[in-house]
């Protein structure tokens, strides 16, 4: 009789623990999608927001900074206040949406603008400049590329 009723009352506590039981997975479920779905939207928007920049600095392209020689013996060169006015500020404006590689090209862009303010151009600082500025562009259309494959 006394086991009768220790199963009696487990199957009871059973019972009363079941629709707990119900509530907690549940919660761990939408938990874990309501998390699926922030991770994703807030990827989706930084995305947006990158693409965004690259369409600005893309479209100051227009009034590029780059002076292409009009000789072969001439140096590259990169126009450092239309670079500056334009499109440092949107780089600058936007690094932490930037792969890496955008940002070591933007911080080595002034280190050498830095320079040459400072001691003047040595030779091969203007192709420098015209290079580094040139990999940002470069890598801007690579990345806008991938992303829109992978949409």
């Amino acid at each position: 009789m006394a086991l009768q009723e220790l199963l009696n009352s487990f199957f009871d506590l059973v019972k009363a623990t079941l629709p707990l039981f119900g509530v907690i997975i549940g919660g761990l479920i939408t938990y874990r999608t309501q998390t699926k779905l922030q991770v994703r939207n807030e990827v989706k928007k930084e995305r947006a927001e990158k693409l965004k920049a690259y369409n600005e600095i893309l479209r100051l392209e227009a009034n590029t900074p780059l002076v292409h020689p009009l000789h072969h013996d001439l140096e590259k060169d990169l126009e450092w206040k239309i670079y500056k006015n334009n499109a440092r500020n949107v780089l600058y404006e936007n690094l932490n949406l930037f792969d890496e590689k955008i940002i070591e090209n933007v911080f080595e862009i002034d280190g050498i603008a830095e320079k040459i303010e400072v001691a003047g151009a040595d030779f091969g600082d203007k192709q420098l400049l015209y290079d580094k500025y040139s990999e940002i562009i470069k890598f801007i259309y690579a990345d806008y590329k991938k992303i829109i494959k992978e949409k």
